[in-house]
């Protein structure tokens, strides 16, 4: 999936992250600058967290590239079952480049994994956000997901794929 973006080519795309591990947390600890409640704040931190993610082989990876390669944007998602052994996406990070937010990236990471999940056999999507981060609050209701919970500083929200 290409997207046109401030006059180039992003590529979203499925590959294996170990390789492109340090500019994950970099990234991860950029876009999370403004919301350190949500994240991790330590450098190894994030990097154990990521690592984790990246060693997990049910974890799906999309990541969004600019021409020269550098990544500005990734999603992580995987498929588990729920109590009655149906398949349920679940949505752990998206995350995107302070200076690419807003142009349509994270709404193509967002899709693509759905359609990644639907293509395993997910017939619904769930995710948590933080309550005080309006800003993705109001992308997930935009895109159709309800809330379910909310406990302490999650709001956990659902959604049919």
């Amino acid at each position: 999936m290409k997207l046109k973006n401030k006059g180039l080519t992003i590529s979203i795309t499925r590959e294996e992250p170990h390789k492109y591990l340090a500019q994950l947390v970099s990234l991860y600890e950029k876009a999370y600058s403004n919301f350190p409640e949500y994240s991790y704040k330590d450098l190894e931190d994030i990097f154990f967290y990521l690592r984790g993610m990246v060693n997990d082989d049910n974890k799906c990876f999309l990541m969004a590239r600019r021409d020269e390669g550098r990544i500005v944007g990734f999603v992580i998602a995987d498929k588990r079952e729920d109590f009655c052994n149906h398949p349920v996406g679940e949505i752990h990070e998206i995350v995107v480049d302070p200076d690419y937010q807003l142009q349509g990236l994270g709404r193509e990471l967002f899709d693509s994994a759905c359609e990644l999940l639907r293509n395993k056999g997910c017939r619904y999507l769930e995710l948590c956000v933080g309550r005080n981060n309006e800003k993705a609050l109001s992308f997930y209701l935009k895109k159709g997901l309800r809330q379910t919970e909310k406990k302490e500083r999650w709001i956990y929200m659902e959604k049919e794929l």
